[in-house]
């Protein structure tokens, strides 16, 4: 998930993660649609150098999208192993994701 650099946040997304409100949306938000259509998102995917695929269950990003806060999922691993027994992610997934995100964080 794409974490929006401080400033940059609606002040309508500022929901506690164990409120009632918080809870609510994570009963309702539907599937969210790709926010690249977004500036934001579309900037933070060029910056990253990402290729984007389609994430298949359900995220936090569905939360944001019902708040019109754009978006994306990010991250290293394999979306096929996740919360499996199997589920690892090599090292250097990791210290890549790191560059990435410190470049644009940094920029």
């Amino acid at each position: 998930m794409v974490w929006v650099r401080p400033g940059k946040l609606p002040a309508k997304v500022m929901v506690a993660p164990n409120s009632p409100r918080a809870r609510a949306q994570q009963r309702t938000a539907p599937a969210a649609m790709p926010g690249l259509s977004v500036p934001a998102a579309a900037a933070f995917v060029e910056a990253v150098g990402g290729q984007v695929k389609p994430k298949f269950g359900w995220t936090d990003v569905a939360r944001f999208s019902v708040l019109g806060v754009p978006a994306v999922n990010f991250g290293p691993g394999d979306p096929h192993l996740a919360h499996k027994q199997e589920e690892h992610v090599p090292l250097a997934q990791i210290e890549s994701v790191e560059r990435e995100l410190r470049a644009w964080l940094e920029a």
